[in-house]
């Protein structure tokens, strides 16, 4: 193999190895977005319900916790006020 067709080898496996990157980060992103809009629709159906805004936080944090900080689940909370 010559010098140019190791050039062209390595470019080509670097550039692949960048999509399964992109593809894997932007999976997780799906993700995290995904639990986002449930944590979403969660306190939405817990203000109907008049549960306070502790009480829910409280919740949703034992539920999500290892998915989502707290500072996310509180974010949400506030925009759903």
């Amino acid at each position: 193999m010559s010098l140019e067709e190791k050039i062209m080898d390595r470019e080509v496996t670097a550039r692949l190895e960048g999509k399964k990157e992109g593809k894997a980060e932007g999976r997780a992103e799906g993700k995290t977005e995904s639990k986002i809009e449930d944590v979403s629709s969660l306190i939405k159906r817990l203000k109907k319900l008049n549960i306070d805004s502790k009480t829910i936080t409280s919740s949703v944090h034992e539920d999500y916790d290892s998915e989502l900080p707290l500072s996310t689940i509180n974010r949400i909370l506030e925009k759903e006020l």
